[in-house]
């Protein structure tokens, strides 16, 4: 993986949450960025509320991470509050998607059986898993929201 394709994951899952989060007034996206006063916390992009609150978090690694990093990086998360957490390895091209639960733990969220993944953060806000794969445009996005007509 070349850093060229983190950035390029990167800008479209910033363009992604960006849309998704004036769409359905959920927010902003920022690229990087600290989730709390712990350094260790910077993911590469950031879904911030109106009020500053970081709603979702997404880490991009070159390689997929063993079960016990990505347990130990979701649970950073997790004790600093961030509702949702997805991690994307580029190699190969995995996501993992997690949601606190009422214990303030993240439980790790599959798709369903169509490949739907939804989000804690609005109803509207759900696209295929695919489109981490496939790297859609906007339009089609927009289509898939039923936010313009073809």
């Amino acid at each position: 993986m070349s850093r060229d394709e983190a950035a390029h994951v990167g800008a479209w899952v910033t363009m992604l949450l960006g849309l998704a989060g004036e769409a359905f007034s959920i927010g902003h996206a920022e690229v990087g960025g600290a989730v709390a006063a712990d350094e260790a916390l910077q993911p590469a992009v950031l879904l911030r509320g109106p009020d500053g609150a970081v709603l979702l978090a997404v880490d991009v690694y070159a390689a997929a991470l063993s079960a016990a990093e990505r347990t130990e990086r979701s649970r950073g998360f997790a004790r600093a509050g961030v509702p949702e957490y997805w991690q994307i390895a580029l190699r190969p091209r995995r996501t993992h998607f997690y949601q606190r639960n009422a214990r303030g733990e993240y439980d790790l969220v599959p798709p369903d059986q169509a490949g739907i993944h939804y989000t804690l953060l609005a109803e509207e806000f759900a696209f295929p898993v695919q489109w981490l794969r496939e790297l859609p445009g906007l339009f089609d996005m927009l289509q898939e929201w039923g936010l313009v007509d073809e």
